[in-house]
């Protein structure tokens, strides 16, 4: 099974933990915010080659975090995935798999 799954943390005074968690093999997708589900999605096809997740973090200390999911254009399912993970505008990690 091929999984992509990495968590960073958003916040200075309010932290909240972000995790990613997504199946190439099978196609669900889940992103959560501190244990809690925000996006869910299944995705074994699709035709762009770039995905953006876009959420909002935090309740007194808001920050905008993105996640770019991106693929090869052919047989992208047998390929590793990478994500770029953004906080406010700035990179906060690079992962694949």
């Amino acid at each position: 099974m091929s999984v992509l799954e990495f968590q960073f943390e958003v916040g200075e005074a309010e932290r909240h933990e972000v995790g990613f968690r997504f199946n190439r093999t099978w196609g669900p997708l889940r992103i959560k915010v501190d244990d809690e589900t925000v996006v869910k999605k299944f995705d074994m096809f699709r035709w762009t080659t770039t995905e953006r997740y876009e959420l909002s973090v935090g309740e007194s200390e808001r920050h905008d975090v993105v996640i770019e999911k991106k693929r090869k254009r052919w047989m992208g399912g047998f390929s590793p995935h990478q994500c770029v993970a953004y906080v406010d505008d700035e990179e906060v990690g690079r992962y694949s798999g």
